[in-house]
């Protein structure tokens, strides 16, 4: 989809009236930017929601995914297996409804470039980290976060002296994907 042509998502989020939604979240490049919760009246109807968001307006590439969840079914009639392997003695059945991804050509080339893309494009551009840091600032901290694995990759030290240096003066955006592939890995 290109940006130019487009700036609202319009969700409708559709059921069996005996699969009940409570809400519904808007992702971009995989982070929440949108929610609304569906009412008690509306979670049981074939129509749970009609919702309109604006797409962010961004100078990259990103992509898009709408989720609507809510309590599984308790009854047997319709039962959802529990997990083989729990983690919890508890059990909570979810229901849940995606759409596939929607690529946004927000930069108007009239390719979808990937965040990860993006990442691998500066890491190869950029060989000293102050420079590279730098560039990222202007992504979101997903694209940070692949520049921080493919960094690992490499053979970068993450976690050293030149990294937390550079860091303490990054954008935030940047410390929160450096940060959140750390933690990951």
């Amino acid at each position: 989809m290109s940006a130019a042509g487009a700036s609202v998502v319009d969700v409708r989020v559709l059921g069996a009236s005996w699969i009940a939604a409570d809400r519904v979240v808007m992702l971009v490049n995989g982070r929440e930017v949108e929610r609304a919760a569906i009412s008690p009246a509306q979670a049981t109807r074939v129509e749970k929601a009609s919702l309109r968001w604006a797409l962010p307006a961004r100078r990259h590439d990103y992509h898009v995914v709408v989720i609507a969840s809510g309590p599984g079914p308790t009854h047997p009639s319709w039962a959802i297996a529990r997990p083989y392997q729990p983690t919890d003695i508890t059990w909570s059945p979810q229901v849940f409804g995606l759409t596939a991804p929607i690529r946004v050509d927000a930069d108007g080339d009239g390719v979808y470039t990937s965040a990860r893309e993006y990442a691998r494009q500066l890491v190869d551009r950029y060989t000293a980290l102050p420079s590279l840091l730098a560039a990222l600032a202007e992504h979101d901290a997903v694209v940070s976060a692949h520049a921080a694995e493919l960094l690992d990759e490499r053979g970068a030290d993450l976690e050293g002296a030149a990294m937390r240096a550079a860091l303490a003066s990054a954008s935030p955006s940047v410390r929160e994907g450096v940060s959140a592939y750390l933690s990951a890995r």
